[in-house]
């Protein structure tokens, strides 16, 4: 069995991963200084302490998102399947399905035969690259993505590729 995985670039990933530890750092610094301000006396520190506290709970929603966004999403591709796992969903299409890719600042945008699109966010191309007409890592996922929907649907080829 054939299998091929594309994932967000290691710069990409990289950048998530420092986003996420800063994220979380500035969290546990929150929720220490909440905790210290609690143990003042008054309403001032309770609401100090809730604010701070609040503040620390976004950076740590933070923290995950930029795990999400930067380490989960990939392109599987399969002897007959493509499976494209998002942040936060993951679908299973089938390669004879499939009537046009295409790479673009979103994502790789897959076209399937009923109209339907679907985005996989692992591998994206810039619009300074489309501007300047150059060759990137999308570019060469939609050619691969491409000739395996071309190869599913034998004789009858794929509609097309942008």
């Amino acid at each position: 069995m054939m299998q091929q995985v594309w994932r967000v670039s290691y710069t990409g990933r990289i950048a998530g991963v420092l986003g996420a530890l800063i994220s979380t750092g500035v969290f546990i610094v929150l929720g220490w200084s909440g905790a210290y301000v609690a143990g003042g006396d008054g309403p001032d520190a309770f609401i100090s302490a809730l604010v701070l506290i609040g503040a620390g709970l976004l950076c740590g929603s933070a923290a995950v998102y930029c795990c999400l966004q930067s380490v989960r999403p990939c392109i599987m591709l399969t002897d007959d399947s493509v499976i494209v796992r998002n942040p936060y969903k993951t679908q299973h299409i089938s390669l004879a399905g499939v009537a046009r890719v295409s790479a673009g600042y979103d994502g790789i945008c897959i076209t399937m035969r009923d109209g339907s699109q679907i985005v996989a966010w692992a591998v994206q191309k810039s619009n300074l690259a489309r501007w300047l007409g150059r060759r990137t890592r999308a570019d060469a996922v939609v050619d691969r993505l491409m000739d395996a929907a071309t190869a599913a649907h034998g004789n009858g080829g794929v509609a097309e590729t942008s």
